[in-house]
Protein backbone atom coordinates (compact mmCIF):
# COMPACT_ATOMS: atom_id res chain seq x y z
CA UNK A 1 0.00 0.00 0.00
CA UNK A 2 1.38 3.34 -1.06
CA UNK A 3 2.70 5.93 2.07
CA UNK A 4 0.53 9.05 2.28
CA UNK A 5 2.26 12.52 2.54
CA UNK A 6 -0.07 14.56 4.66
CA UNK A 7 0.21 17.87 3.73
CA UNK A 8 -0.98 21.07 5.77
CA UNK A 9 -1.52 24.76 4.42
CA UNK A 10 -2.17 28.03 6.03
CA UNK A 11 -1.54 31.13 5.79
CA UNK A 12 -2.34 34.78 7.98
CA UNK A 13 -4.20 37.09 6.27
CA UNK A 14 -6.46 37.18 3.13
CA UNK A 15 -3.43 39.11 1.40
CA UNK A 16 -1.56 36.17 1.99
CA UNK A 17 -3.41 33.78 0.59
CA UNK A 18 -3.31 35.53 -2.75
CA UNK A 19 0.31 36.49 -3.04
CA UNK A 20 3.55 34.15 -4.24
CA UNK A 21 3.34 32.57 -0.61
CA UNK A 22 -0.04 31.66 -0.85
CA UNK A 23 -2.12 28.11 -0.57
CA UNK A 24 -1.93 27.17 -4.13
CA UNK A 25 1.57 27.48 -3.79
CA UNK A 26 2.13 25.32 -0.76
CA UNK A 27 -0.14 22.82 -1.91
CA UNK A 28 2.07 22.78 -5.30
CA UNK A 29 5.31 22.17 -3.57
CA UNK A 30 3.54 19.47 -1.12
CA UNK A 31 2.57 17.38 -3.68
CA UNK A 32 6.03 17.86 -5.74
CA UNK A 33 7.06 16.52 -2.46
CA UNK A 34 5.40 13.39 -2.09
CA UNK A 35 6.28 12.97 -5.93
CA UNK A 36 9.93 13.15 -4.81
CA UNK A 37 9.01 10.22 -1.91
CA UNK A 38 6.85 8.38 -4.14
CA UNK A 39 3.68 9.14 -1.64
CA UNK A 40 0.29 9.73 -2.21
CA UNK A 41 -0.12 13.56 -1.70
CA UNK A 42 -3.47 14.25 1.00
CA UNK A 43 -4.07 18.14 1.42
CA UNK A 44 -5.41 19.98 4.98
CA UNK A 45 -6.44 23.30 4.08
CA UNK A 46 -6.91 25.40 6.78
CA UNK A 47 -7.31 28.59 4.71
CA UNK A 48 -6.84 32.10 6.59
CA UNK A 49 -5.86 31.42 10.61
CA UNK A 50 -3.69 32.73 12.85
CA UNK A 51 -0.69 30.42 13.76
CA UNK A 52 -0.70 32.68 17.19
CA UNK A 53 -3.85 31.53 18.56
CA UNK A 54 -2.83 28.67 21.35
CA UNK A 55 -6.48 27.30 21.23
CA UNK A 56 -6.17 24.30 18.36
CA UNK A 57 -10.05 23.80 18.91
CA UNK A 58 -9.88 27.21 17.34
CA UNK A 59 -8.01 25.79 13.80
CA UNK A 60 -10.62 23.20 13.11
CA UNK A 61 -8.27 21.64 9.95
CA UNK A 62 -5.42 21.20 12.50
CA UNK A 63 -7.42 20.32 14.84
CA UNK A 64 -8.69 17.65 12.43
CA UNK A 65 -5.14 16.54 11.69
CA UNK A 66 -3.87 16.30 15.05
CA UNK A 67 -6.64 13.29 15.68
CA UNK A 68 -5.40 12.10 12.95
CA UNK A 69 -2.19 11.74 14.02
CA UNK A 70 -3.78 10.43 17.74
CA UNK A 71 -5.30 8.04 15.83
CA UNK A 72 -2.34 6.55 13.81
CA UNK A 73 -3.38 7.90 10.63
CA UNK A 74 -0.71 10.06 9.81
CA UNK A 75 3.33 9.23 9.87
CA UNK A 76 4.52 11.59 7.52
CA UNK A 77 3.48 15.22 7.58
CA UNK A 78 5.12 18.04 5.66
CA UNK A 79 4.68 22.00 5.47
CA UNK A 80 6.13 24.79 3.34
CA UNK A 81 7.74 26.21 7.04
CA UNK A 82 7.46 25.50 10.71
CA UNK A 83 5.59 28.82 11.39
CA UNK A 84 2.58 27.37 9.21
CA UNK A 85 1.91 24.85 12.31
CA UNK A 86 2.67 27.36 15.21
CA UNK A 87 4.58 29.89 16.22
CA UNK A 88 3.95 30.00 19.94
CA UNK A 89 6.44 27.67 22.42
CA UNK A 90 3.33 26.26 24.15
CA UNK A 91 1.47 24.82 20.78
CA UNK A 92 5.06 23.44 18.63
CA UNK A 93 5.90 21.84 21.75
CA UNK A 94 2.28 19.88 22.35
CA UNK A 95 2.53 19.48 18.41
CA UNK A 96 6.60 17.88 18.67
CA UNK A 97 5.46 15.93 21.56
CA UNK A 98 2.54 14.24 20.25
CA UNK A 99 4.28 13.63 16.64
CA UNK A 100 7.37 11.86 19.12
CA UNK A 101 5.22 9.99 20.30
CA UNK A 102 2.94 8.26 17.50
CA UNK A 103 6.03 8.18 15.49
CA UNK A 104 5.54 10.77 12.53
CA UNK A 105 8.29 12.01 10.70
CA UNK A 106 8.19 15.65 9.43
CA UNK A 107 9.09 17.12 6.71
CA UNK A 108 9.60 20.80 6.35
CA UNK A 109 10.18 21.89 2.66
CA UNK A 110 13.59 20.10 1.59
CA UNK A 111 14.46 19.29 5.10
CA UNK A 112 13.55 15.51 6.93
CA UNK A 113 13.02 15.69 10.81
CA UNK A 114 13.06 12.33 12.56
CA UNK A 115 11.14 12.89 16.25
CA UNK A 116 13.11 10.24 17.51
CA UNK A 117 16.51 11.80 16.85
CA UNK A 118 17.47 14.17 19.81
CA UNK A 119 19.81 16.05 17.34
CA UNK A 120 16.48 17.17 14.77
CA UNK A 121 14.26 17.60 18.02
CA UNK A 122 16.67 20.49 19.31
CA UNK A 123 17.19 21.85 15.30
CA UNK A 124 12.95 21.98 15.14
CA UNK A 125 13.23 23.84 18.60
CA UNK A 126 15.58 26.10 17.39
CA UNK A 127 13.79 27.39 13.94
CA UNK A 128 10.66 27.45 16.70
CA UNK A 129 12.30 29.89 18.73
CA UNK A 130 13.80 31.58 15.48
CA UNK A 131 10.12 31.80 13.66
CA UNK A 132 9.16 33.41 17.10
CA UNK A 133 11.45 36.19 17.06
CA UNK A 134 11.20 37.04 13.30
CA UNK A 135 7.48 37.25 13.94
CA UNK A 136 7.84 39.46 17.16
CA UNK A 137 10.41 41.61 14.92
CA UNK A 138 8.33 42.12 12.45
CA UNK A 139 5.18 43.09 14.42
CA UNK A 140 7.46 45.67 16.40
CA UNK A 141 8.39 47.10 13.06
CA UNK A 142 4.70 47.22 11.52
CA UNK A 143 3.54 48.82 14.40
CA UNK A 144 6.52 51.32 14.54
CA UNK A 145 5.84 51.87 11.30
CA UNK A 146 2.22 52.27 11.33
CA UNK A 147 2.84 54.96 14.32
CA UNK A 148 5.10 57.01 11.89
CA UNK A 149 2.64 56.86 9.11
CA UNK A 150 0.07 58.25 11.59
CA UNK A 151 2.10 61.24 13.23
CA UNK A 152 2.23 62.02 9.13
CA UNK A 153 -1.64 62.21 9.03
CA UNK A 154 -2.24 58.75 7.03
CA UNK A 155 -5.09 56.73 8.48
CA UNK A 156 -4.46 54.02 10.47
CA UNK A 157 -6.59 50.93 8.94
CA UNK A 158 -10.13 50.18 8.96
CA UNK A 159 -13.48 51.39 7.31
CA UNK A 160 -13.42 55.61 8.14
CA UNK A 161 -15.89 57.51 9.58
CA UNK A 162 -19.67 58.17 8.03
CA UNK A 163 -18.84 61.48 5.68
CA UNK A 164 -15.33 60.12 4.64
CA UNK A 165 -13.67 57.97 2.25
CA UNK A 166 -9.82 56.89 1.72
CA UNK A 167 -7.62 58.70 -1.03
CA UNK A 168 -4.63 56.56 -1.73
CA UNK A 169 -1.18 58.44 -1.80
CA UNK A 170 2.46 56.95 -2.32
CA UNK A 171 2.75 55.93 1.47
CA UNK A 172 -0.54 55.12 2.56
CA UNK A 173 -4.47 56.10 2.92
CA UNK A 174 -5.52 59.73 3.86
CA UNK A 175 -9.04 60.93 4.92
CA UNK A 176 -11.32 62.91 2.52
CA UNK A 177 -14.45 64.42 2.21
CA UNK A 178 -16.57 62.40 0.67
CA UNK A 179 -19.47 64.66 -0.48
CA UNK A 180 -22.54 62.55 -0.47
CA UNK A 181 -22.13 61.63 3.29
CA UNK A 182 -20.85 64.89 4.43
CA UNK A 183 -23.91 66.39 3.54
CA UNK A 184 -26.37 64.58 5.59
CA UNK A 185 -23.34 64.67 8.74
CA UNK A 186 -23.78 68.56 8.43
CA UNK A 187 -27.80 67.77 8.68
CA UNK A 188 -27.46 65.29 11.35
CA UNK A 189 -25.62 68.15 13.55
CA UNK A 190 -27.89 71.23 12.45
CA UNK A 191 -30.42 68.88 13.79
CA UNK A 192 -29.31 67.92 17.00
CA UNK A 193 -28.09 71.87 17.52
CA UNK A 194 -32.15 72.91 17.20
CA UNK A 195 -33.10 70.55 20.24
CA UNK A 196 -34.57 67.80 17.38
CA UNK A 197 -34.38 64.22 19.28
CA UNK A 198 -32.05 61.42 17.78
CA UNK A 199 -35.72 59.66 17.12
CA UNK A 200 -36.59 62.84 15.03
CA UNK A 201 -33.01 62.84 13.43
CA UNK A 202 -33.59 59.53 12.55
CA UNK A 203 -36.79 59.31 11.17
CA UNK A 204 -35.60 62.13 8.71
CA UNK A 205 -33.09 60.34 7.15
CA UNK A 206 -35.24 57.79 6.64
CA UNK A 207 -37.65 59.90 4.58
CA UNK A 208 -34.75 60.73 2.78
CA UNK A 209 -33.48 56.74 1.88
CA UNK A 210 -30.37 57.61 3.70
CA UNK A 211 -28.36 54.57 4.89
CA UNK A 212 -25.75 54.02 7.36
CA UNK A 213 -22.65 51.85 5.93
CA UNK A 214 -23.09 48.48 7.13
CA UNK A 215 -26.83 48.99 5.00
CA UNK A 216 -30.41 50.00 6.74
CA UNK A 217 -31.39 52.42 8.61
CA UNK A 218 -29.04 54.66 11.23
CA UNK A 219 -29.70 53.49 14.11
CA UNK A 220 -30.15 55.68 17.38
CA UNK A 221 -27.36 54.89 18.77
CA UNK A 222 -25.06 55.23 15.52
CA UNK A 223 -26.90 58.56 15.29
CA UNK A 224 -25.55 59.41 19.14
CA UNK A 225 -21.72 57.83 18.00
CA UNK A 226 -21.78 60.22 14.52
CA UNK A 227 -22.31 63.19 17.28
CA UNK A 228 -19.37 62.69 19.55
CA UNK A 229 -16.87 62.04 17.00
CA UNK A 230 -14.08 64.50 16.65
CA UNK A 231 -13.63 63.89 13.00
CA UNK A 232 -15.95 66.10 11.86
CA UNK A 233 -14.52 68.79 13.48
CA UNK A 234 -10.83 67.83 12.02
CA UNK A 235 -9.12 66.21 13.87
CA UNK A 236 -9.04 62.88 16.31
CA UNK A 237 -6.60 60.86 18.53
CA UNK A 238 -5.25 57.72 17.72
CA UNK A 239 -4.17 55.44 20.62
CA UNK A 240 -1.20 52.98 20.09
CA UNK A 241 -1.93 49.57 22.34
CA UNK A 242 1.26 48.73 23.00
CA UNK A 243 2.48 51.40 24.23
CA UNK A 244 -0.58 53.77 24.76
CA UNK A 245 0.92 56.89 23.13
CA UNK A 246 -1.91 58.68 21.99
CA UNK A 247 -1.00 61.36 18.59
CA UNK A 248 -3.80 63.92 17.09
CA UNK A 249 -4.17 64.12 13.52
CA UNK A 250 -5.83 66.36 11.28
CA UNK A 251 -8.12 65.80 8.83
CA UNK A 252 -10.62 67.57 6.84
CA UNK A 253 -13.60 69.41 8.59
CA UNK A 254 -17.11 69.15 7.57
CA UNK A 255 -18.97 71.13 10.78
CA UNK A 256 -17.90 74.00 12.73
CA UNK A 257 -16.55 74.29 16.20
CA UNK A 258 -19.77 76.09 16.94
CA UNK A 259 -22.21 73.90 15.89
CA UNK A 260 -20.08 71.21 17.17
CA UNK A 261 -19.74 72.79 20.70
CA UNK A 262 -23.30 73.50 20.96
CA UNK A 263 -24.51 69.66 20.57
CA UNK A 264 -21.84 68.48 22.30
CA UNK A 265 -23.40 70.64 25.07
CA UNK A 266 -26.70 69.26 24.36
CA UNK A 267 -25.13 65.54 24.70
CA UNK A 268 -23.91 66.43 27.70
CA UNK A 269 -27.37 67.28 29.09
CA UNK A 270 -28.70 64.41 27.98
CA UNK A 271 -26.14 62.17 29.70
CA UNK A 272 -26.14 63.52 32.41
CA UNK A 273 -29.41 63.23 32.92
CA UNK A 274 -29.89 59.81 31.88
CA UNK A 275 -29.56 58.26 35.55
CA UNK A 276 -32.53 59.90 36.39
CA UNK A 277 -35.88 57.64 37.05
CA UNK A 278 -39.52 58.15 36.02
CA UNK A 279 -38.42 60.97 33.13
CA UNK A 280 -41.60 62.45 31.81
CA UNK A 281 -42.48 62.77 28.55
CA UNK A 282 -44.97 65.83 29.03
CA UNK A 283 -43.00 69.28 28.51
CA UNK A 284 -41.49 70.76 31.47
CA UNK A 285 -40.58 74.11 31.60
CA UNK A 286 -37.48 74.52 33.94
CA UNK A 287 -36.42 70.89 34.57
CA UNK A 288 -33.58 71.36 32.43
CA UNK A 289 -32.38 74.76 34.31
CA UNK A 290 -33.01 73.13 37.70
CA UNK A 291 -30.49 71.50 40.14
CA UNK A 292 -30.72 69.96 43.45
CA UNK A 293 -28.53 72.21 45.89
CA UNK A 294 -27.59 69.79 48.35
CA UNK A 295 -26.46 66.43 46.61
CA UNK A 296 -25.92 67.96 42.93
CA UNK A 297 -28.26 66.19 41.22
CA UNK A 298 -30.27 67.33 38.38
CA UNK A 299 -34.30 68.26 39.05
CA UNK A 300 -36.78 65.89 37.97
CA UNK A 301 -40.10 66.63 36.67
CA UNK A 302 -43.76 64.09 37.78
CA UNK A 303 -46.43 64.97 36.07
CA UNK A 304 -49.04 62.25 35.71
CA UNK A 305 -52.66 64.64 34.89
CA UNK A 306 -55.00 61.45 35.58
CA UNK A 307 -53.63 61.26 39.46
CA UNK A 308 -53.64 65.38 39.04
CA UNK A 309 -49.89 65.02 40.21
CA UNK A 310 -47.35 67.66 38.43
CA UNK A 311 -44.31 68.20 40.83
CA UNK A 312 -40.67 69.25 40.35
CA UNK A 313 -38.10 66.86 42.73
CA UNK A 314 -34.86 65.27 43.32
CA UNK A 315 -34.48 61.99 41.97
CA UNK A 316 -31.32 61.47 44.54
CA UNK A 317 -33.73 61.64 47.54
CA UNK A 318 -32.49 58.03 48.78
CA UNK A 319 -28.93 59.04 49.15
CA UNK A 320 -27.15 62.09 50.53
CA UNK A 321 -23.58 62.29 50.47
CA UNK A 322 -21.89 62.19 54.11
CA UNK A 323 -18.97 64.62 53.16
CA UNK A 324 -20.34 66.90 50.56
CA UNK A 325 -17.66 67.98 48.34
CA UNK A 326 -20.30 71.45 47.24
CA UNK A 327 -19.69 74.52 48.45
CA UNK A 328 -22.36 75.64 50.89
CA UNK A 329 -23.91 79.10 48.79
CA UNK A 330 -25.10 76.64 45.74
CA UNK A 331 -23.27 74.15 42.92
CA UNK A 332 -20.78 75.11 40.97
CA UNK A 333 -20.03 72.92 37.31
CA UNK A 334 -23.64 71.22 37.37
CA UNK A 335 -22.69 70.16 33.95
CA UNK A 336 -19.83 68.28 34.71
CA UNK A 337 -21.54 66.06 37.58
CA UNK A 338 -22.78 62.51 37.13
CA UNK A 339 -23.85 59.68 38.43
CA UNK A 340 -20.42 58.55 39.05
CA UNK A 341 -19.41 60.61 42.78
CA UNK A 342 -16.08 62.24 43.09
CA UNK A 343 -13.32 60.34 45.11
CA UNK A 344 -13.98 62.46 48.65
CA UNK A 345 -17.65 61.87 48.32
CA UNK A 346 -18.86 59.16 50.76
CA UNK A 347 -22.36 57.72 50.72
CA UNK A 348 -24.08 56.31 54.08
CA UNK A 349 -26.76 53.99 53.88
CA UNK A 350 -30.16 55.18 55.97
CA UNK A 351 -29.55 59.20 55.13
CA UNK A 352 -31.93 60.88 52.79
CA UNK A 353 -31.12 63.96 50.55
CA UNK A 354 -31.80 67.21 51.62
CA UNK A 355 -34.52 67.62 49.41
CA UNK A 356 -37.38 65.99 50.70
CA UNK A 357 -40.08 67.99 49.42
CA UNK A 358 -40.63 68.43 46.08
CA UNK A 359 -42.29 71.62 43.80
CA UNK A 360 -45.62 72.15 42.51
CA UNK A 361 -45.05 72.70 38.58
CA UNK A 362 -47.27 75.03 38.24
CA UNK A 363 -46.42 77.19 41.30
CA UNK A 364 -42.63 77.09 40.32
CA UNK A 365 -43.02 77.64 37.08
CA UNK A 366 -45.22 81.05 37.32
CA UNK A 367 -42.92 82.25 40.26
CA UNK A 368 -39.88 81.65 38.25
CA UNK A 369 -41.28 83.12 35.19
CA UNK A 370 -42.50 86.43 37.29
CA UNK A 371 -39.19 87.49 38.91
CA UNK A 372 -37.39 86.83 35.72
CA UNK A 373 -39.75 88.76 33.41
CA UNK A 374 -39.76 91.65 35.80
CA UNK A 375 -36.06 91.70 35.86
CA UNK A 376 -35.61 91.56 32.49
CA UNK A 377 -37.99 94.14 31.60
CA UNK A 378 -36.50 96.93 34.08
CA UNK A 379 -32.83 95.69 33.62
CA UNK A 380 -30.47 98.73 31.78
CA UNK A 381 -27.95 96.73 31.61
CA UNK A 382 -30.08 94.36 29.13
CA UNK A 383 -31.44 97.13 27.21
CA UNK A 384 -28.08 98.84 26.64
CA UNK A 385 -26.66 95.48 25.42
CA UNK A 386 -29.68 94.73 22.89
CA UNK A 387 -29.15 98.54 22.07
CA UNK A 388 -24.92 97.86 21.17
CA UNK A 389 -25.90 94.19 19.76
CA UNK A 390 -28.89 96.52 17.08
CA UNK A 391 -26.56 98.56 16.44
CA UNK A 392 -23.71 96.44 15.62
CA UNK A 393 -25.64 93.85 14.31
CA UNK A 394 -26.48 96.89 11.54
CA UNK A 395 -22.22 97.53 10.61
CA UNK A 396 -21.63 93.65 11.13
CA UNK A 397 -23.70 92.00 8.47
CA UNK A 398 -24.20 87.60 9.06
CA UNK A 399 -22.07 87.04 6.64
CA UNK A 400 -19.18 89.14 8.17
CA UNK A 401 -19.28 87.47 11.07
CA UNK A 402 -19.55 83.74 9.64
CA UNK A 403 -16.21 84.89 7.41
CA UNK A 404 -14.64 85.81 10.97
CA UNK A 405 -15.43 82.36 12.51
CA UNK A 406 -13.94 80.76 9.29
CA UNK A 407 -10.93 82.74 9.20
CA UNK A 408 -10.49 81.62 13.30
CA UNK A 409 -11.51 77.57 12.28
CA UNK A 410 -8.69 78.08 9.44
CA UNK A 411 -6.09 79.67 11.94
CA UNK A 412 -6.86 77.11 14.67
CA UNK A 413 -6.16 74.20 12.30
CA UNK A 414 -3.07 76.11 10.88
CA UNK A 415 -2.07 75.88 14.53
CA UNK A 416 -2.95 72.44 15.15
CA UNK A 417 -1.16 70.95 11.84
CA UNK A 418 1.96 73.35 12.89
CA UNK A 419 1.87 71.32 16.52
CA UNK A 420 1.59 68.06 14.53
CA UNK A 421 4.70 68.90 12.66
CA UNK A 422 6.72 69.79 15.39
CA UNK A 423 5.82 66.81 17.53
CA UNK A 424 6.54 64.63 14.34
CA UNK A 425 10.25 66.36 13.97
CA UNK A 426 10.66 65.70 18.10
CA UNK A 427 9.81 61.83 17.09
CA UNK A 428 12.50 62.18 14.14
CA UNK A 429 14.90 63.75 16.60
CA UNK A 430 14.88 61.12 18.97
CA UNK A 431 14.96 58.50 16.07
CA UNK A 432 18.19 60.17 14.76
CA UNK A 433 19.69 60.08 18.25
CA UNK A 434 18.78 56.28 18.90
CA UNK A 435 20.73 55.55 15.47
CA UNK A 436 23.23 57.77 16.88
CA UNK A 437 22.97 60.10 13.54
CA UNK A 438 23.28 62.90 15.95
CA UNK A 439 25.31 64.00 19.15
CA UNK A 440 23.42 63.88 22.62
CA UNK A 441 24.09 67.53 22.91
CA UNK A 442 22.81 68.41 19.29
CA UNK A 443 19.67 66.47 20.40
CA UNK A 444 19.24 68.40 23.93
CA UNK A 445 19.21 71.93 21.99
CA UNK A 446 17.07 71.11 18.90
CA UNK A 447 14.82 69.57 20.90
CA UNK A 448 14.91 72.65 23.39
CA UNK A 449 14.15 74.95 20.17
CA UNK A 450 10.88 72.43 19.57
CA UNK A 451 9.67 72.40 22.95
CA UNK A 452 9.51 76.15 23.23
CA UNK A 453 7.76 76.23 19.72
CA UNK A 454 5.42 73.86 20.76
CA UNK A 455 4.24 76.14 23.97
CA UNK A 456 4.32 79.26 21.77
CA UNK A 457 1.82 77.59 19.37
CA UNK A 458 -0.54 75.89 22.28
CA UNK A 459 -1.02 78.98 23.46
CA UNK A 460 -1.92 80.49 20.19
CA UNK A 461 -4.19 77.77 19.68
CA UNK A 462 -5.60 78.18 23.11
CA UNK A 463 -6.60 82.05 22.15
CA UNK A 464 -8.22 81.04 18.77
CA UNK A 465 -9.93 78.11 20.49
CA UNK A 466 -11.40 80.95 23.63
CA UNK A 467 -12.35 83.51 20.40
CA UNK A 468 -14.48 80.80 18.90
CA UNK A 469 -16.12 80.30 22.35
CA UNK A 470 -16.66 83.78 22.60
CA UNK A 471 -17.75 83.85 19.53
CA UNK A 472 -20.37 81.46 20.06
CA UNK A 473 -21.76 83.01 23.16
CA UNK A 474 -22.30 86.10 21.01
CA UNK A 475 -24.16 84.29 18.42
CA UNK A 476 -26.21 82.58 21.19
CA UNK A 477 -27.17 86.09 22.34
CA UNK A 478 -27.75 87.51 18.40
CA UNK A 479 -30.25 84.51 18.09
CA UNK A 480 -31.80 85.41 20.91
CA UNK A 481 -32.01 89.46 20.51
CA UNK A 482 -33.42 88.92 17.18
CA UNK A 483 -36.30 86.52 18.31
CA UNK A 484 -36.89 88.65 21.39
CA UNK A 485 -35.86 92.67 20.98
CA UNK A 486 -39.14 93.53 20.06
CA UNK A 487 -41.20 91.23 22.43
CA UNK A 488 -39.14 91.06 25.45
CA UNK A 489 -41.17 93.18 27.36
CA UNK A 490 -44.21 92.14 26.31
CA UNK A 491 -44.04 88.51 27.46
CA UNK A 492 -47.69 87.70 28.65
CA UNK A 493 -48.79 86.26 25.63
CA UNK A 494 -46.03 84.20 24.98
CA UNK A 495 -46.75 80.03 24.43
CA UNK A 496 -44.92 77.43 26.66
CA UNK A 497 -42.37 76.73 24.29
CA UNK A 498 -41.44 80.76 23.51
CA UNK A 499 -41.20 81.39 27.48
CA UNK A 500 -38.84 77.90 27.43
CA UNK A 501 -36.81 79.87 24.63
CA UNK A 502 -36.76 83.68 26.30
CA UNK A 503 -35.66 81.72 29.61
CA UNK A 504 -33.10 79.18 28.31
CA UNK A 505 -31.66 82.93 26.77
CA UNK A 506 -31.27 84.43 30.11
CA UNK A 507 -31.34 82.29 32.75
CA UNK A 508 -27.90 80.06 33.14
CA UNK A 509 -29.43 77.45 36.53
CA UNK A 510 -31.56 77.25 39.17
CA UNK A 511 -29.95 75.80 42.55
CA UNK A 512 -32.29 74.66 44.39
CA UNK A 513 -32.52 74.05 48.72
CA UNK A 514 -34.86 73.32 51.15
CA UNK A 515 -35.09 75.36 53.83
CA UNK A 516 -36.41 72.46 56.99
CA UNK A 517 -37.40 74.55 59.30
CA UNK A 518 -40.09 76.23 57.00
CA UNK A 519 -40.25 73.25 54.42
CA UNK A 520 -39.65 76.53 52.01
CA UNK A 521 -37.81 76.05 48.58
CA UNK A 522 -34.79 78.61 48.21
CA UNK A 523 -34.61 79.31 44.54
CA UNK A 524 -30.83 80.56 43.77
CA UNK A 525 -31.75 81.87 39.99
CA UNK A 526 -28.57 82.59 37.88
CA UNK A 527 -28.66 85.06 35.12
CA UNK A 528 -26.09 84.63 31.79
CA UNK A 529 -25.90 88.63 32.60
CA UNK A 530 -25.11 91.22 35.64
CA UNK A 531 -29.34 92.41 35.24
CA UNK A 532 -30.57 92.12 38.98
CA UNK A 533 -30.72 95.46 40.23
CA UNK A 534 -28.35 97.20 37.83
CA UNK A 535 -28.14 101.19 37.36
CA UNK A 536 -29.18 103.86 34.82
CA UNK A 537 -27.18 107.01 35.84
CA UNK A 538 -27.63 110.24 34.28
CA UNK A 539 -23.62 111.50 33.92
CA UNK A 540 -25.07 115.00 31.70
CA UNK A 541 -28.55 115.71 31.07
CA UNK A 542 -29.22 117.21 27.74
CA UNK A 543 -29.93 120.85 26.57
CA UNK A 544 -30.32 122.81 24.18
CA UNK A 545 -26.56 123.05 22.84
CA UNK A 546 -26.55 118.98 22.85
CA UNK A 547 -29.49 117.36 22.11
CA UNK A 548 -27.08 114.16 23.65
CA UNK A 549 -27.55 112.37 26.96
CA UNK A 550 -24.74 111.10 28.40
CA UNK A 551 -25.04 108.48 30.68
CA UNK A 552 -23.30 105.16 32.36
CA UNK A 553 -25.07 102.30 32.62
CA UNK A 554 -23.27 99.83 36.21
CA UNK A 555 -24.01 96.37 36.47
CA UNK A 556 -25.74 94.84 38.41
CA UNK A 557 -25.58 90.88 40.39
CA UNK A 558 -25.63 87.30 38.66
CA UNK A 559 -28.64 86.10 40.54
CA UNK A 560 -31.65 86.81 42.79
CA UNK A 561 -32.80 84.50 45.28
CA UNK A 562 -36.51 83.67 45.85
CA UNK A 563 -38.22 81.97 48.91
CA UNK A 564 -41.27 80.35 49.07
CA UNK A 565 -43.57 77.46 50.11
CA UNK A 566 -43.97 75.98 46.51
CA UNK A 567 -46.00 73.21 47.48
CA UNK A 568 -49.31 75.11 47.66
CA UNK A 569 -51.49 76.51 44.42
CA UNK A 570 -50.14 79.65 42.55
CA UNK A 571 -52.72 81.05 44.49
CA UNK A 572 -51.96 80.73 47.44
CA UNK A 573 -48.66 80.91 47.49
CA UNK A 574 -46.11 82.83 49.90
CA UNK A 575 -43.09 84.56 48.24
CA UNK A 576 -40.08 85.98 49.88
CA UNK A 577 -37.66 87.64 47.99
CA UNK A 578 -34.08 87.62 49.55
CA UNK A 579 -31.20 89.40 48.66
CA UNK A 580 -28.29 87.53 47.66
Amino acid sequence: MKQVLHIYCRVSSEIQSTDGTSLESQQQLGKLKAKQLKFEPKIWLEGVASSNNEDIQKREVLSSLMTAIEDGEVKHLYVTEQSRLARTDHVASMIRYRCNVKGVTLYIKDTVYDFTNPMDVLTVQIMGAFSQFENAVRKERSRLGKLQKVREGFWHGGEPPYGFALKSHSKGNKLVKEPKEAKWVKEIFHWYAENQSTKYIQQKLRENYIQARRGGSFSLGSIQQLLKNTHHIGKYVFTDGVSEESIEVTCPRIVDDALWHDCQKKREGVIVRKGQTNRTVHFSLLKEMMWCGHCGSPMGAKIQPSQRKEFYYCPKKERVWKDSVMPSDGLENNMALTNKTKTDERWKRGRHCAMTKSLNITTANEMVWKVVTDIATKSNVLKEQMKTQMLSSKKQSDKDFKEDIRNLQKTKQQYTQELTDLETATAKIQTDRVMKRISEKQTKDILKNINEEIKTVTKQLEDIVLKLKQNDSKQRWVDWVGQFHKTYAKVDKFNEEEQKQYLSGLVDKIDIKLDAKTNEHLLDIKFQYPIVEDEYVVLKKSDKVSKDRQYEVIDGKHNTKVKALFNFNASGVKKKQLKS
